[in-house]
């Protein structure tokens, strides 16, 4: 919908009325050389009127006043009438508003003191009548007044007359003798910030004074100023002054001069004013020469710009100002009227050609006036000077002025106009701020009405409307607790705009045929349509926005549910407010059974949320947003209850195992919370399937080395390889090994099947690593439960392997398996070892210690030949061994020559001759040359051992070579040792040990063992083999030698 269009003014916040017309004013020779005296611009801030006719406020002849005595008015006006000639009244020059006083200068010297009283007389117009209470001759001869200053709070006028600042009581208009007159000032002005005793300050030709007035005038500075002052405004320490050619700003506390802007004296007369009570103010000067327009800046306390510009068609005589407006008198006699924050023209006063306005000016007090005829209170801050009469701009009250401007259907205006008011006035302790929210409110279902739905929503945000009462409007979302609740909760006032508004049907078909008459049916059906669309999109914004209630948590709820998943998934996760009752009543109705499980959940109903997830599982519900066992598992993981997690894990361990075994492995509490023997215990009785899973979790992840528990995974693994086993597999993988093209150990060739998919050979390569790995696998109930499959021949390999039967071993992996890749593993890395740890049958006595075997056989090469990688395996493996024991050479050695001569007893030891000849170049430090030629068939060339013999002969060249080395070495220590031990005696002298010679360092006696340090540095002194000090590169070695004990 549109929006209604704004008026160029937009309202009338002021309206004249007459403070004082028939005013007491002397009556002068009407001649050229008596012209009127020019009217000096009153100083004082300015404000906005209202347009209004002013033709009625015709003047009237002056009522007779008594003058003092010895005034000039009585020969004045005999001298005029014996000459025949003709008289005209002097003129206002100056005007102070105080109150209900109002004190009047005129151009003949005169100050005028009138009384406001109140009269109703139900008629339009001002609602005063003015009651001259004093009249004087401020005896200056007939110099005009140019100011008026009324001091309150001292109860005492200040009048400038003649270059001169006097002081009068406020009452009598008597003047004070004890204040003397300050001559040769050019302007003047009060502080605008109150206080007492008032400040003041004076400006005079080449200086600028500030000033005390209390019962004396007391000065506070003196500042030079070289061009004078015009003008002058303060507001606290900050003044602002026009001088004869430009503005500028005065900071008294620094007491530093801004210059401002600039203007021609001659082309205009300088205007100013205060604005507010921060220090800013506002400067006319001249625009655009082709336009001939003029402009209002507003500058800081520190000279820097602020806000907009005002624009004028012509000059303005004068400025005031009252919040919020700035008011100006132009010079065709109309006023303006801006909003100061807006720099928006809101009214246009013209004022009619016999009031002959001369300045407007603003009071120090404000005047209340009353409703009277008009029907409307108001203020009056604003005092417009005209010849002979004092008029004031009535400002309406500026919630009156908002209300005006709903009533016109100008919202924004009206939002714009109340938060002007709440950021300028501060000090009604948020009884302001509340009153905006109510406007934010009211601006917010007006524009609801007018269907301006995100205009609507930003208002509602703004004001935070009671939830409710935009529920109201939608009853079909009303729950019944909230229709209970709302009338006797909301605001009187919401709810009456409330009640004016209607439901969003009405609101929607009221403006479609209003704006939409001549529309067909099907037309207005689909704009009809999308209206409530967009309403019900600005009421689930907005309570999302102000979510702090079940009611309100509970009607998102309702709404989402129907076709928003993902705002309603985003509101159950969050912090909500759903009542249980009416969620589970409206999820239920929508089939919305996650969401319903969301809902248990969030209330602390978890066995209902898991009921509910059980039941999607299980396909009694259909609910495609659940998200599986996996969040059933993740979820029990945050549950402390214990109780509940046993009572749920059956069902996901049946549903899914994988998911359903995570319970007991993944949560981060689980070594904690539970005890692995309850599980295992649990899982025998309720999952047997999923104790592997557990024992490898419990073995790899948690390394727990209990032999029981290893036990039991290893016969797991058993169990599962003699289900799947039977005769013909194991032969046809026995028979696919040996025709494997590459070499490679059975092992390996396991694992490659098991990556294929062969599930036989992925049971019993998971059987055969833990075999390798554990260490803690009581052996002979594995072997025996293994025994009923003799065909499983890698697994009895490593049986006998750990049971020391390496000669069995060796025999089963050539002859059985023709792994020959193992039986060298096994031969190079088996470790000796005196005992089995994890055989519960000693060792027999009758044989001596053997190797420990480990068959780690994942090797795989392409050639029978020894290569490079194959010396470097055997050198690896050789230093690896030595490092361990220092029999592990031995056993080495001794295992290598067993498959020797395994291989060369072989019936087909010919095919196996590059087998052999591989072994021998690898090992060839391992074997005794002599040996190997003796058991070597007759009928095999010698050629087929050169590499081996060149090997051992170059082994056997390096072994005797470095024993040389070593030999020549140590000789030449020796005699280095010798020659230092000559040296000492020769250097030394010889030393007496007695039996009770002490420990130079301990103090002990040297005793048994009868060795001793001694130091050539210290030659008297001997020290206990542990306490020598220890020597560095720069001090002389110490020598400890075994002497003879020397008796005393």
């Amino acid at each position: 919908m549109s929006r209604p269009a704004a008026a160029t003014v937009v309202s009338t916040p002021f309206k004249v009325i007459s403070i004082a017309k028939e005013l007491s004013l002397e009556e002068v020779v009407a001649n050229p050389a008596a012209s009127i005296r020019t009217t000096a611009t009153s100083f004082f801030p300015l404000r906005q009127s209202t347009s209004s006719s002013a033709a009625s406020l015709s003047s009237s002849p002056p009522p007779s006043a008594s003058s003092p005595v010895g005034s000039p008015s009585q020969t004045t006006n005999t001298a005029a009438s014996a000459a025949g000639q003709s008289t005209v009244k002097s003129s206002v020059e100056a005007v102070e508003l105080c109150g209900n006083n109002v004190f009047i200068g005129t151009s003949e010297g005169y100050m005028l003191h009138y009384v406001l009283e109140t009269e109703d007389s139900g008629q339009p117009g001002s609602p005063f009548t003015s009651r001259l209470h004093q009249k004087r001759f401020l005896g200056m001869g007939r110099k005009a007044v140019d100011g008026v200053l009324a001091v309150p709070t001292e109860s005492k006028l200040i009048a400038l007359c003649d270059a001169s600042l006097t002081f009068y009581d406020m009452d009598t208009l008597q003047p004070l003798s004890e204040l003397p007159r300050i001559p040769g000032v050019m302007s003047f002005c009060g502080d605008k910030l109150l206080h007492s005793p008032m400040r003041f300050c004076v400006g005079k030709r080449r200086a600028l004074y500030t000033m005390q007035l209390g019962d004396v005038v007391t000065p506070e500075k003196e500042l030079s100023l070289p061009d004078g002052a015009l003008i002058l405004k303060r507001v606290g320490s900050t003044i602002c002054a026009a001088d004869t050619g430009s503005y500028k700003i005065i900071n008294l506390d620094k007491g530093e001069t801004i210059p401002l802007l600039t203007y021609d004296r001659a082309a205009f007369r300088p205007t100013l004013t205060s604005v507010g009570d921060n220090g800013e103010f506002l400067l006319v000067t001249a625009g655009t020469a082709a336009q001939g327009t003029a402009l209002g800046v507003f500058v800081s306390s520190t000279g820097e710009p602020v806000k907009g510009t005002l624009t004028w068609p012509v000059m303005p005589k004068s400025v005031a100002y009252h919040f919020p407006y700035v008011a100006a008198l132009l010079r065709n006699n109309s006023i303006h009227i801006h909003n100061v924050f807006s720099q928006e023209l809101v009214q246009m006063i013209s004022m009619p050609p016999n009031s002959e306005p001369r300045f407007i000016v603003e009071a120090s007090f404000e005047l209340d006036v009353p409703a009277g005829g008009s029907g409307v209170p108001g203020t009056v801050r604003l005092v417009v000077a005209c010849r002979e009469m004092v008029l004031g701009l009535k400002m309406s009250s500026l919630d009156s002025q908002v209300n005006e401007l709903f009533e016109a259907k100008k919202v924004e205006k009206a939002i714009a106009l109340a938060e002007q008011i709440e950021q300028g006035q501060m000090d009604d302790d948020g009884r302001r701020k509340i009153k905006l929210q109510k406007l934010y409110q009211r601006a917010g279902l007006i524009y609801l009405r007018e269907t301006l739905f995100e205009d609507s929503l930003r208002m509602f945000k703004k004001g935070h409307l009671d939830p409710r009462a935009l529920l109201a409007i939608f009853p079909e979302y009303m729950t019944s607790s909230g229709t209970e609740s709302s009338a006797s909760i909301l605001d009187k006032d919401v709810l009456e705009l409330v009640n004016q508004a209607g439901n969003i049907n009405n609101i929607v078909d009221t403006n479609l045929t209003t704006e939409y008459p001549d529309a067909d049916p099907e037309t207005l059906e689909s704009f009809r349509l999308a209206l409530i669309a967009n309403a019900k999109d600005v009421l689930v914004k907005y309570l999302a926005f102000a979510r702090d209630n079940p009611e309100i948590d509970t009607t998102l709820l309702r709404i989402h549910a129907d076709n928003d998943s993902k705002a309603m998934y985003e509101l159950l996760n969050s912090d909500n407010h759903c009542r249980l009752k009416d969620g589970e009543v409206i999820l239920t109705e929508k089939k919305r059974f996650y969401a319903l499980s969301l809902l248990f959940k969030k209330h602390g109903l978890i066995q209902e949320a898991l009921d509910i997830w059980i039941k999607i599982a299980s396909k009694e519900y259909d609910d495609p947003d659940f998200g599986g066992m996996g969040q059933i598992v993740d979820f029990l993981h945050t549950v402390e209850d214990s109780e509940i997690i046993w009572k749920y894990a059956e069902f996901v361990l049946k549903m899914d195992s994988a998911q359903g075994i995570r319970i007991f492995t993944e949560e981060t509490t689980a070594e904690s919370r539970f005890k692995p023997d309850d599980v295992i215990e649990y899982l025998l009785q309720h999952h047997r399937p999923s104790l592997s899973t557990y024992y490898e979790y419990l073995i790899h992840q948690r390394g727990i080395q209990d032999e029981t528990k290893h036990t039991s995974l290893a016969m797991i693994y058993v169990e599962h390889v003699l289900d799947l086993a039977s005769e013909e597999k194991l032969i046809a993988q026995e028979q696919a090994f040996k025709t494997k093209p590459i070499r490679c150990s059975y092992q390996a060739f396991l694992a490659s099947l098991s990556d294929q998919g062969d599930e036989l050979a992925g049971a019993r390569t998971r059987l055969i690593r833990f075999l390798n790995s554990s260490e803690r696998i009581r052996l002979p109930p594995i072997k025996a439960r293994l025994d009923s499959m003799p065909r499983l021949y890698a697994e009895h390999a490593i049986l006998l392997g750990k049971l020391n039967e390496h000669e069995a071993t060796l025999r089963m992996l050539v002859q059985n398996m023709r792994d020959f890749v193992a039986a060298e593993i096994y031969c190079s890395s088996t470790i000796p070892t005196p005992t089995r740890r994890a055989s519960p049958t000693p060792p027999r006595s009758d044989s001596p210690s053997r190797p420990q075997s480990r068959l780690s056989n994942n090797t795989t090469t392409r050639t029978a030949s020894p290569s490079k990688d194959d010396k470097r395996l055997s050198v690896a493996s050789n230093a690896y061994i030595s490092l361990l024991s220092p029999d592990a050479d031995t056993a080495r050695r001794t295992l290598l020559f067993q498959l020797f001569q395994m291989y060369l007893k072989d019936d087909s030891r010919d095919e196996l001759a590059d087998e052999i000849v591989r072994l021998l170049g690898v090992y060839s430090g391992d074997f005794d040359v002599i040996q190997v030629l003796k058991l070597i068939p007759d009928h095999w060339s010698l050629a087929m051992l050169v590499p081996f013999i060149s090997a051992a002969s170059r082994r056997s060249t390096h072994i005797r070579r470095e024993v040389s080395v070593t030999k020549a070495l140590a000789r030449g220590e020796n005699l280095k040792v010798n020659n230092e031990y000559v040296n000492i005696h020769l250097t030394t002298p010889p030393i007496r040990i007695s039996h009770n010679q002490q420990c130079a360092k301990c103090r002990l006696p040297i005793g048994d063992p009868p060795v001793f340090a001694r130091y050539p540095q210290w030659p008297d002194d001997v020290f206990h083999l542990h306490c020598r000090i220890p020597t560095s590169s720069s001090t002389s070695s110490s020598i400890a030698r075994p002497v003879s004990t020397v008796q005393p």
